[in-house]
């Protein structure tokens, strides 16, 4: 029995130093291990800045990156400054920090002061890249003639007139936000496709202030729109569209695409995944899908310019664009049907930018609706009367220095 049991313990001690527990395990003999996975990995943590401020006013504006990893990281903070000039964003301002690295739970922060030069509508984007990959945020903000007041918590009722905002105090409930889309992606280096995103608050309460993140590698080529929202209101929606680009030297491979939709209350994310293949699809099933899809934003697209006539947004500029894509899908579909696949697939990447114009023109007039209280035009009719009443008397004052001395005598002694 002793020469069993010996046996058994050297066989054991033996198979220990052949292979040896260098992890954490389920058995002694490593049969199941528990490691903990390396990862590089980065999130925009804070974006603080005012919503509204008059023309005289500075905006601070602080972004904040940390390294939620478990590897030492290398990043630069970019803050660019978009005005919104009537159809398009123009680039007005940039700032960037230097690189700094950053280890495993480190934060860094990046402040800066702009002055708005007109009044109106201002985008911000904050951009990190670090190492391979790259993570966006978006903010906006509006400039007014006057101090605009701080707003209260609020539900928006639809307005009775375009152009006007009723406000009612309070919502009291659980807010609750959840995102509906496409999960997996199989692409070719060089093609580009737009994924829409459905966020819908299920919750009992608005959200304010929706803006929408990603994170990536920095080899594929990413934008949003609309850029932000302002609200969205309880059993409703709003399309996110996420262009992707590949570019033609893509190494192959699977990307995951990681995006986040925050707002006042809550948090959404979500993952896409993009697999980068050779495996190449015909140009017909490749414009039979995108047709598909764009017949699908058509659909969803028409309701949401429905809902936002409702509420009393001014929705002209994004029903141009709405019309352009709805005539260039007809267009190339009628290409398709056709057999001329090559001009169908040239047609549908022309409109593509017309379907983000259409949800980025939405949110941007729900915006300046919202906004209406601080353009108040009863305070633009008295400003505009009080230039009249100062140009008049100085018109007078001028007029009497011109009169002859013995008219202004008569006149005075009368």
């Amino acid at each position: 029995m002793n020469k069993v049991f010996l046996i058994i313990f050297s066989l054991i001690i033996v198979l220990i130093f052949i292979n040896p527990v260098s992890k954490i395990t389920g058995f002694i003999l490593g049969q199941a291990e528990v490691s903990v996975k390396e990862s590089l990995l980065g999130k925009i943590t804070g974006l603080d800045f005012k919503y509204s401020l008059s023309i005289s006013e500075i905006q601070n504006i602080t972004a904040e990156f940390t390294n939620i990893g478990s590897l030492t990281l290398t990043s630069k903070i970019e803050i660019t400054i978009y005005y919104y000039n009537e159809t398009k964003l123009d680039t007005i301002a940039y700032y960037y920090d230097s690189y700094v690295q950053l280890k495993p739970g480190m934060k860094r922060s990046y402040k800066v002061a702009f002055t708005p030069p007109y009044y109106g509508t201002y985008y911000i984007k904050v951009r990190v890249p670090y190492d391979t990959k790259v993570t966006e945020l978006w903010g906006s903000f509006s400039v007014t003639f006057v101090f605009p007041p701080v707003p209260p918590i609020i539900i928006i009722v639809p307005p009775s007139e375009p152009g006007t905002a009723t406000y009612k105090i309070i919502e009291v409930g659980i807010p609750r936000l959840t995102a509906e889309y496409q999960k997996n992606y199989d692409l070719n280096p060089g093609q580009s496709i737009l994924i829409g995103i459905n966020a819908k608050n299920t919750g009992e309460v608005s959200l304010l202030n929706l803006r929408f993140s990603t994170s990536t590698t920095s080899l594929i080529e990413t934008e949003v729109n609309p850029k932000t929202l302002m609200i969205l209101r309880p059993d409703t929606s709003s399309l996110f569209l996420l262009s992707v680009t590949i570019p033609k030297d893509t190494p192959l491979g699977v990307y995951p695409l990681n995006f986040e939709i925050i707002c006042d209350k809550t948090i959404e994310t979500g993952t896409i995944s993009l697999n980068v293949t050779s495996v190449e699809i015909s140009i017909r099933d490749e414009v039979y899908q995108t047709i598909l899809n764009y017949d699908y934003l058509i659909s969803e697209l028409e309701k949401k310019i429905s809902d936002a006539i409702t509420e009393g947004v001014d929705v002209t500029i994004a029903e141009r664009s709405f019309e352009r894509a709805k005539l260039g899908l007809q267009i190339a579909k009628e290409y398709f049907d056709s057999g001329d696949y090559e001009s169908a697939r040239d047609r549908l990447d022309e409109i593509k930018k017309d379907f983000e114009d259409v949800v980025f023109q939405l949110a941007n007039a729900q915006l300046k609706l919202y906004a209406a209280p601080a353009f108040s035009p009863f305070i633009i009719i008295i400003v505009a009367i009080l230039i009249g009443i100062i140009f008049l008397v100085l018109l007078r004052r001028r007029r009497e220095r011109r009169r002859p001395k013995l008219l202004r005598e008569v006149s005075e002694e009368t």
